[in-house]
Formats: C-alpha cells, structure tokens, sequence
C-alpha cells in the first residue's frame, strides 16, 4: 500500500460529483491488463471505496495517518482524484475486476503535497484483494502509463517500514529500494524509486484505451 491518504488538492467549495459529469467527455482514458481495468474513479464507486479502503481499520492502518475517514470524506477524495487527473493526465484512478466488474481499490500517480515535482505511485485494495497479486498487476501497470504516456521522468513508492507486502509489490514491478527517510509527510518511510532511463517494462498485457 501507499503513504498517500487522498488529499491531493481541489476546490473546498466543488459539490458532490461536480466532476463526474464532466468525467464522461474529459477522462474516459482506461487501462486494461490481464485482469483489471483501472479507469476514473465514477460516482458509484463511492459505497466501494468507502467500506473497502477508507472505512476498514486493517486497509487505513498503513495510509496517512493511519486513521479510518468517513464515507464524505471518501467522497471528496474521489472527487479531488478526478480534478486531478483532468488537470495532469494522471492521477489516482478506480482499480476494477475485468470480469466480475467489482471494485477493488485504487491505484495511480499522483504529486506529492509540497513537493511539485515529485511523483508518488499510490495504491490500496480491500482486504479481501490481498495476497492475489493484484497490487502488483495494477502498480506495474500505473508505473509504465507513467513513463510511456506521460512525461514523467522519475517515480518514487513509499511505504511504512513494517509494511512487507507493500514493499514486496514495488521490488516485483522493479523498483530499487533507497533506504529510510524522512522527508515525506512527516514519518519514516522506506523510500523505492524508479527512472526513465531504467525502466524496462516487461511482456504482461497492456492496453490503453483513450477518451
């Protein structure tokens, strides 16, 4: 999982779903793996995002800080995460089962708060996700849209030191591990990075489908 909590700016004053009507003709943009769609977040991911992320105890316990947020709360997140990637061509996007079409959780990139021009990968699923593989899939995925259809130059992943799982996940989809540090949000995290210049993606399907 990621350090990131969902509070990464947006207008105080934007009404509920203010942004999904516009979400339709702006960001439609998904990308398709083996077995995911990872897409925008939408209006009735909302119930989902909630009681799988942020309302479980066991999910928030390695975000932010550490603390469960109201179902509101959850709302403006989306809503900030669908601002977001209007203005950037990125962001936090809905993690979806391509099957069953269940949501699963949440993954992306996204700009680290006082820190403009650095870069996080971020995710979280509901628990009942753990151990599948799936943050791996949807990480390695939102890795590559980073440096094959943007222009970013360099990626960072933090974790909480006795996060294991989440650690294991950024070391799979080849990112180096740096060590401890403290500059970010104000804990000691383990910080792993990746650069363009490095980055190999491997054979696993992907398939971007624009807006």
């Amino acid at each position: 999982m990621s350090i990131l909590q969902g509070r990464p700016g947006g207008s105080p004053s934007m009404r509920p779903y203010d942004k999904f009507a516009r979400i339709i003709k702006v960001e439609t943009m998904q990308i398709e793996t083996e077995r995911l769609i990872i897409r925008p977040f939408q209006a009735d991911d909302l119930d989902e995002n909630y009681h799988q992320i942020y309302g479980s105890a066991e999910v928030m316990r390695y975000l932010g800080d550490g603390k469960t947020r109201t179902k509101t709360e959850a709302e403006r997140s989306m809503n900030r995460f669908v601002e977001y990637g209007i203005e950037h061509g990125f962001s936090i996007w809905a993690v979806i089962d391509k099957e069953s079409q269940q949501f699963l959780g949440h993954c992306g990139l996204i700009h680290l708060r006082n820190e403009p021009e650095t870069v996080e990968l971020a995710y979280a699923f509901g628990k009942p996700y753990w151990g599948k593989g799936i943050a791996t899939e949807a990480a390695r995925a939102c890795l590559r849209y980073g440096f094959e259809n943007t222009e970013l130059d360099n990626i960072i992943g933090l974790t909480y030191p006795e996060n294991k799982p989440s650690q294991h996940v950024l070391e799979k989809i080849g990112m180096q591990r740096q060590g401890e540090t403290d500059k970010y949000y104000n804990l000691t995290l383990l910080l792993f990075t990746q650069t363009r210049e490095a980055y190999q993606p491997d054979d696993s399907l992907y398939i971007v489908h624009p807006s």
